[in-house]
């Protein structure tokens, strides 16, 4: 590319984006950009190099999205975008890249664009079944969102219950504790006189303890 067409390339992808910034509503038509081309009077081989630029910039975005380098398909398909605004599948690829970006950061941004693009996409051809998918698929994701806080809600409140249940369980009788420390006193002193003293002993000693501790407590 020589110095000419470059400029004349900067200087078209400027006055598209301005044109763009007047219409965000809906894609620039054939036919304004061919006013842009008059107005600018891009010679032939100007048009042919923004041609070759916009399919680079298309096929290497797809290229791209096959690999789910979403970031990079993005920059591509957005400079194709810059050429071609009017471009049905450059407008719907770039939608779903918009989409998966939003899927991955949540950034509010990413499903702004691509419900924009998509809308745009309709635009041109109301029959495109990918567009209305995208759209539905951002929707439903926004209603979503919208009811998880109540479910948050239910969650908590259902926390909160639980904890105050457990906090109305009976602890053991004084009865209770004290027929555990009776017995437990009694198989220690047998357990003390056989081979196994050492082992059942300890096992008991625990016993009476945790009996005296519930005793202690002297709840109920």
């Amino acid at each position: 590319m020589n110095e000419h067409s470059s400029i004349a390339l900067e200087r078209y992808i400027k006055k598209v984006l301005e044109i763009q910034e007047q219409n965000q509503s809906r894609p620039i038509s054939k036919t304004e950009l061919q006013a842009i081309e008059n107005e600018l009077q891009l010679t032939e081989l100007d048009k042919a190099i923004i041609e070759q630029e916009f399919k680079g910039h298309f096929e290497r975005g797809i290229g791209f999205m096959k690999f789910r380098n979403w970031e990079t398909a993005t920059k591509e398909l957005e400079q194709a975008y810059a050429l071609k605004p009017y471009h049905e599948n450059t407008l719907i690829m770039l939608a779903a890249v918009y989409k998966e970006q939003f899927r991955i950061s949540k950034k509010p941004e990413y499903r702004t664009q691509a419900l924009d693009l998509a809308n745009q996409c309709l635009y041109l051809n109301t029959q495109n079944d990918e567009a209305y998918k995208i759209i539905s698929d951002l929707e439903a994701h926004a209603r979503r969102a919208e009811r998880m806080p109540s479910k948050k809600r239910r969650r908590k409140s259902s926390i909160i219950s639980k904890s105050r249940n457990i906090g109305k369980l009976r602890l053991p009788s004084n009865r209770v504790a004290r027929n555990v420390v009776f017995v437990g006193g009694l198989i220690l002193a047998i357990s003390l006189i056989g081979s196994l003293k050492a082992i059942i002993g300890a096992a008991l000693v625990f016993m009476i303890v945790f009996g005296l501790v519930v005793f202690a407590l002297g709840i109920i």
